[in-house]
């Protein structure tokens, strides 16, 4: 099984979610959802697998549950792609 991570900036409580951009060598995205009760974490997991097309059961949060640097693991990934590649490029269309 092929797995990809991906290092994430998030910011919790903005006014929509999307893709921010590359912030260094991580991939910012800001939330709709606040940081309350795993709320924005729920909402970061969603928002990337529709965005990086794979299931979210997929999809796990490997370090920073309880802060704003995320690690994301994908399971499966079989995109020549990385995933960061493919999300700044979901964001472009």
């Amino acid at each position: 099984m092929v797995s990809a991570r991906l290092m994430i900036k998030v910011v919790a409580n903005a006014k929509k979610t999307e893709v921010v951009g590359k912030h260094g060598e991580l991939i910012k995205i800001k939330l709709s959802a606040p940081p309350v009760e795993g709320k924005a974490n729920e909402l970061l997991l969603t928002f990337l697998s529709d965005r990086l097309e794979v299931p979210k059961g997929l999809l796990r949060i490997e370090k920073g549950e309880k802060n704003r640097l995320k690690t994301i693991v994908i399971e499966e990934w079989l995109r020549k792609d990385s995933p960061q590649d493919f999300l700044l490029k979901a964001k472009v269309k």
